[in-house]
Parts: C-alpha cells; sequence; structure tokens
C-alpha cells in the first residue's frame, strides 16, 4: 500500500511537472522570434543618424521579390520602412527603399548590468557603435502586414498657424576612460565580474584643480524660452578621511555661452565611487551660438586626491524655425491644438526636402516657396519626432550583405 501511494504521487508530480513545463514553454519568448529561416535576409550596418535609402540596383538579387512584403527588424524589433514603387509588387527600376536609422546604443547593454539603475548612461554601447539592420521578405502567401512610412499630403497650409518653435536634444557622452565600477575592498583591488555600479566608458579622468570643458552648438536658439541640462559625475577616487559624514570630492559646473562669462550651475561635495546626476534648468540668455559646459574639480578640502569623470551631457533647447541642414533630428511640440500642426521653416537653401516623422510613421514632401519651407502633419499631442533631409542627400548603409539564419534550439549549446 505505501509503495502504490508513492506511485500515484509520484506519478501526479510527473503529470503537474510536465503540465508546468508546457505551459511556460508556450508563454515565454526569447527574442529571436522575429527570425524566419526560411526567409532571405540582408545584414545591413550603419553608424550615424539619419535617413538611409537603399536601391534597387544596391541588391539586384532582391529585384524578383515582392517589395509589398518587405520587413525591417532592429534589435528584434520591427522598423518602418518607405518602399517607393512598391505599388505595382516589383522592386525594379528606379525603386529604393528609405528607412531611418539610428547607431547602436546601450539600451541591449542594460540586460548586463545587475539593474538598470546601475547602467550609467544608455546613449551609447560598451562595445560598438554599429547598429545592425536586418531587411527580409515574407511570403506573398503570408497576411502580414508590414510596417511603413506612410505618405502624408496636405497642403492646407494657410488655415494653420505654424508652431512657433523647435526642440534639440543633443548629448555628449565621452569615449576616453574606463570606469570599472564595484569592487571588493581588499589590499588590492578585485573587481566584480558582473555589471554594475556606473561602470563603463567617462571621459579622462579630472584631478584637483583641473578642469575639462564640452562645446555644444547652439545656434538660433529661442530667446523667450529655457533650457534643459542633465550632468552625470562619477566619482572615480575614495580617499580615505576619518569622518564618514565628510565629503571627498568637490565639483563646480559652469556654464559659458559662446565661451565666455562663466555662470555656476553646480557647486557640490560628495563622498566616494559612483555616479551623481545633475539637473538644471537654465534661461535662454546663458546660451550662445555654442554652448559651453566646464566641469572643475576644485582643491579646497582635505584630501590628497580627487579624480572624477564626466559620463554625459545632455542639453535640451528650444531653437527658432531656420537655417536647418540636411538630416536635421529635431522634435516639433504641438503648443497650438488644430486638427494638424504647420511646420514652417525660414532660409531653407535645399531644393529638394523630405520630411519623415519617426513618431508617427509619417513621410510628407514639403512645399518649398523661395527660401521658406512649409508641411503640413497629422495633430496628436505629443511632440514628434522628425528628420528633415534633401532627397539628393540620403545616406548610404555602411555595408549590405546577404545573411542566412539558423534555426535555433533552446537545447543547444552555443558557446
Amino acid at each position: 500500500m505505501p509503495n502504490t501511494i508513492l506511485q500515484r504521487l509520484l506519478s501526479v508530480f510527473i503529470v503537474s511537472f510536465c503540465s508546468f513545463l508546457a505551459q511556460t514553454k508556450a508563454q515565454n519568448t526569447y527574442g529571436f522570434e522575429w527570425i524566419k529561416t526560411d526567409q532571405p535576409y540582408l545584414k545591413i550596418k550603419l553608424v550615424k543618424e539619419g535617413v538611409y535609402r537603399i536601391n534597387a540596383s544596391d541588391i539586384p538579387a532582391w529585384t524578383g521579390f515582392n517589395p509589398q512584403k518587405f520587413q525591417l527588424f532592429k534589435d528584434g524589433l520591427e522598423q518602418p520602412i518607405f518602399v517607393s514603387g512598391e505599388g505595382d509588387g516589383v522592386f525594379g527600376s528606379g525603386d529604393f527603399i528609405e528607412f531611418y536609422g539610428a547607431p547602436n546604443d546601450g539600451k541591449l547593454d542594460t540586460e548586463m548590468f545587475r539593474s538598470a539603475a546601475e547602467q550609467a548612461q544608455v546613449f551609447k554601447s560598451l562595445f560598438s557603435d554599429t547598429a545592425v539592420y536586418f531587411l527580409t521578405v515574407l511570403p506573398n502567401s503570408s497576411s502580414v502586414s508590414p510596417l511603413r512610412f506612410l505618405p502624408y499630403t496636405d497642403a492646407d497650409y494657410s488655415n494653420y498657424t505654424p508652431e512657433p518653435q523647435l526642440e534639440f536634444v543633443q548629448e555628449i557622452v565621452p569615449q576616453e576612460d574606463y570606469y570599472y565600477g564595484a569592487f571588493i575592498p581588499t589590499e588590492q583591488k578585485y573587481y566584480l565580474s558582473e555589471y554594475g555600479a556606473a561602470e563603463g566608458m567617462m571621459s579622462a579622468l579630472i584631478g584637483q584643480s583641473q578642469s575639462k570643458s564640452y562645446t555644444f552648438q547652439t545656434p538660433n536658439k529661442a530667446a523667450s524660452s529655457s533650457a534643459q541640462v542633465e550632468i552625470k559625475i562619477i566619482g572615480a577616487s575614495d580617499f580615505f578621511v576619518p569622518n564618514p559624514t565628510l565629503p571627498n570630492h568637490h565639483v563646480r559646473i559652469y556654464i559659458l555661452p559662446d565661451g565666455i562669462n562663466p555662470t555656476l550651475l553646480v557647486d557640490s561635495t560628495f563622498r566616494g565611487y559612483g555616479e551623481r546626476l545633475f539637473k538644471r534648468t537654465v534661461n535662454a540668455n546663458l546660451l550662445g551660438a555654442t554652448t559651453v559646459f566646464r566641469v572643475e574639480v576644485v582643491n579646497d578640502i582635505a584630501v590628497g586626491s580627487d579624480f572624477i569623470g564626466v559620463s554625459y551631457i545632455q542639453l535640451s533647447y528650444q531653437a527658432n524655425n531656420q537655417n536647418l541642414a540636411n538630416q536635421a533630428s529635431f522634435y516639433l511640440p504641438k503648443t497650438l491644438v488644430a486638427a494638424k500642426t504647420l511646420l514652417q521653416i525660414s532660409n531653407y537653401t535645399g531644393a529638394s526636402p523630405v520630411l519623415y516623422d519617426v513618431s508617427l510613421n509619417r513621410r510628407v514632401l514639403p512645399l518649398k516657396s523661395g527660401n521658406q519651407l512649409q508641411a503640413l502633419l497629422p495633430y496628436n499631442a505629443a511632440k514628434s519626432k522628425l528628420i528633415l533631409h534633401e532627397s539628393s542627400q540620403v545616406f548610404a548603409p555602411v555595408s549590405i550583405s546577404a545573411h542566412q539564419f539558423v534555426a535555433p534550439s533552446e537545447f543547444a549549446n552555443y558557446q
């Protein structure tokens, strides 16, 4: 009898465990679901932000495919594309693919850190700035509708008031020295193998009575607005101070419009290794055609050494709607509530502008009259990210190559 009970319990356990495994397998995703081993792929590499074009003549082996079935992926996520001439179902002479591309960043690196909060910044990857996109083509029998930048045409400019300002967001992310993060405090430093405690690239070390300056290009700043600044500093030394309440770092940060007339933004003391984030709102009169941030280590506390590094500086500011260069990347605030949003740029010297709304997946051909450019966009309450480029000055990928995926197995060892 006891053996029979044990056998029944074991049977119930085995059935329950197998059911659990089946449910877990059905519910889990592994990140490679976008890969279809029976489909062809092109591996596309790029290193800078902007609008990219792939002509049919660049990939002659793909001219036999139906362009309505083209799909683009990056980091496992589908990306919208615009395919010129796809309506006839033939990718032929004169046809092309356009898409918005951005260099590799640190978002995938986050998975390596003990927690996302311990990653100092996600603007740049620890390993490479080269982003990899994959272009594929679905079978003609597929019912999937690939993502597209949809053409948006509206010339009712006279019935709308243009948005008064644009928003630009820039980052400076120094890649000069490596900060190893947390370590075991023994006679010799033993750094932990896992990523954490703001480990990553930063500026070269700044020591006592030293400073480093960082310059942003900030033309056409809007006089009536304010700017937002984020500065992350890494404490890279921990000089012993017996009193645990006393600091061993002293940092000052100044802003200098056009590199002159410094204004103090940050005056901070702190202790130990790791990151410190400072956020400030500054008046537009502190911005110039160029805007400089100077980071200083002040030698006025009783420590033998004081080293810091700069992880990043991010500047967000409002600018007037004029003098945009090719491949300009900016945000359009929606301060005027209306059925549509009018973008109007003065002193535009290009000949054939194309505007991409990356937030709403729209492609717009603006009207250019003299040196004035106008474009209408669908309204939504959130600000949109836009890319304005000249049709004749699109970017070409660094490389395009055929790529064959193999079917991954959850039981295989890929080390």
